[in-house]
């Protein structure tokens, strides 16, 4: 797929205020100190297995903060991160950690005028599994999009769901310590 520009926010008219968690997701994500493994070879595998699982051209690991959201680890695609507004895996933060599906993005008003949907690279299918931290509260998604709408099969979402819960309890196992914590008061407080 040929590199495309990241979209930005005038793109699409949509609330600037997607939910009223964001700010406990930022701090979330700070205290697992998650952004700092960005593009890491074991993110890039777990995209790579949901893609393939799921028989799907892209797949991404995101984290969704207050404002942006961040590919942890991604196949098929051509971006880091995207404003909030833009992401469809924003769309499984109140799911309860069920998984989130569009199976035809044409027909669905959350996203059917989204510009990777009405441009390239057309996206038309969407799932999602939520990253769940114990206390319940979803930071991202393992997510696959493909470029025809379709559905998955009960044993494709079942892999997504592992997928998702394999990733977050490696967050954690990658959070700092209770001793090294202190390192990242600096980051919190700000």
């Amino acid at each position: 797929m040929p590199a495309a520009r990241s979209p930005v926010a005038s793109d699409v008219a949509v609330s600037p205020a997607c939910d009223g968690e964001g700010f406990a997701r930022a701090m979330a994500l700070a205290q697992l100190d998650a952004l700092r493994d960005l593009g890491q070879p074991a993110y890039e595998m777990f995209a790579r297995v949901a893609a393939q699982v799921c028989g799907a051209p892209m797949a991404a690991i995101t984290l969704l903060d207050d404002t942006t959201q961040w590919i942890q680890g991604s196949v098929g695609v051509p971006f880091k991160y995207t404003p909030i507004e833009l992401s469809f895996c924003r769309h499984a933060l109140g799911s309860g950690g069920a998984l989130t599906v569009i199976a035809d993005t044409r027909d669905d008003a959350r996203v059917a005028l989204h510009p990777l949907v009405t441009g390239a690279p057309g996206v038309r299918f969407y799932a999602g599994a939520p990253l769940v931290q114990p206390n319940g509260q979803v930071i991202g998604t393992v997510c696959v999009t493909d470029v025809r709408p379709r559905q998955l099969t009960p044993a494709q979402a079942q892999s997504l769901r592992w997928l998702a819960g394999a990733a977050m309890r490696m967050l954690q196992l990658r959070a700092p310590t209770a001793a090294e914590s202190h390192l990242l008061a600096p980051r919190l407080a700000a």
